[in-house]
């Protein structure tokens, strides 16, 4: 199963219900909607993505292909924001 990391130096902070996540690299400031921010934490957690679609879709109670939808999408954006990157590529 695939899995991602948080690009390392990252520094985040929940700030007014928000998830925000600053790369001092590049010093863009970027804030997560609840979905990326719980992308982002399982990613954090070292939970690959086949791990992450079946948790969801058994606490969520949502169905596997949205989940499955819903995840590569918002890898995919985390990803090309440089926020997350392949587990094992840092």
């Amino acid at each position: 199963t695939m899995s991602f990391t948080p690009k390392p130096g990252l520094l985040t902070q929940r700030l007014d219900g928000e998830y925000i996540v600053f790369d001092p690299q590049n010093d863009r400031v970027h804030t997560l909607n609840t979905t990326a921010q719980l992308i982002w934490l399982k990613c954090a957690e070292r939970l690959g993505i086949d791990e992450m679609i079946t948790e969801i879709t058994t606490r969520y109670d949502v169905p596997r292909e949205t989940v499955h939808r819903d995840i590569h999408q918002a890898v995919s954006q985390l990803c090309d924001l440089g926020l997350l990157c392949p587990a094992g590529a840092h």
